[in-house]
């Protein structure tokens, strides 16, 4: 087993510098599948390094069709596995196409048999799964983020697995079934078949807990201070006033779409008047 017994990438990435100086986003922190992961862009809402989209914080990543970082850490190295494995991540619906934007394996570097495979596909407005009997959740929406948690446990005989969804500013789903026998060895993120255009991937975060949910972060939470106020509202419009140069640090996001603008501030600014 590998030293750490939790494993987070924030926004798949490193921030290298706090907010509101200049950003160095990088894929360092995933550590297999370096030939995908060369054509996936990190970067985020700062115009100088792309301007696009993002969850949280300062860095996201954005991939097209076959490109995709891939973490190694589950199982530790070689030929370990994980018996228990919980995952959420953040996707903002905007391929075309069923495009695969998570698969955990068997083997490091996406190789071996798929554990857990997560489509999103257009066309029926799904997330559909692979790799284990569950049905699809069904009612997602082009160009919006979704938080997808999953959690899949061979351990002791078990055969168990389940998904959650959210986002879109109030859409919930969930889908349960069976997991195979396969332990997990690596993850993958990103656009890693399928699909076509742009698909953009954030706040990845994985665990071993067999009854901890991961949990979805706080909307509004605009400057990341573990609480909604009138500074999270100022926060997410000095952000589009400066036109993403002053970034928030936390989810500006409020209505989920993409963008941040002044109906974000708006949103906030309601949300933390009915917590006053």
């Amino acid at each position: 087993m590998k030293s750490m017994t939790k494993n987070l990438m924030a926004a798949a990435l490193l921030m290298a510098l706090p907010v509101g100086a200049s950003f160095a986003c990088t894929t360092t922190a995933w550590n297999g599948n370096t030939g995908a992961a060369a054509g996936a862009e990190a970067g985020g809402p700062v115009p100088a390094t792309g301007g696009f989209a993002r969850y949280s914080g300062a860095c996201a990543l954005r991939t097209g069709t076959g490109e995709f970082v891939t973490d190694n850490t589950p199982g530790g190295t070689g030929a370990g596995t994980e018996a228990v494995y919980r995952a959420r991540f953040y996707v903002l619906t905007s391929s075309t196409g069923a495009a695969k934007v998570f698969s955990a394996t068997s083997q490091d570097g996406n190789a071996g048999t798929e554990a857990i495979g997560v489509t999103y596909d257009a066309g029926t407005g799904s997330f559909t799964f692979s790799g284990v009997t569950a049905p699809a959740v069904t009612g997602i929406t082009a160009s919006r983020w979704y938080s997808v948690e999953l959690f899949h446990n061979t351990a002791g005989g078990a055969a168990s697995f389940t998904a959650s969804v959210a986002g879109n500013n109030g859409f919930t789903g969930s889908s349960s079934g069976t997991a195979t026998a396969t332990g997990i060895a690596s993850a993958s993120l990103g656009m890693v078949s399928g699909g076509a255009g742009t698909l953009i991937v954030d706040e990845f975060e994985s665990t071993r807990s067999a009854d901890t949910a991961i949990g979805r972060l706080c909307i509004g939470d605009t400057n990341a201070s573990g609480t909604r106020n009138v500074a999270d509202a100022i926060a997410a419009r000095n952000e589009f006033l400066s036109a993403g140069a002053a970034p928030a640090g936390g989810q500006p996001d409020a209505n989920e779409n993409g963008t941040i603008n002044a109906q974000d501030s708006i949103l906030i600014s309601g949300i933390c008047s009915w917590l006053a």
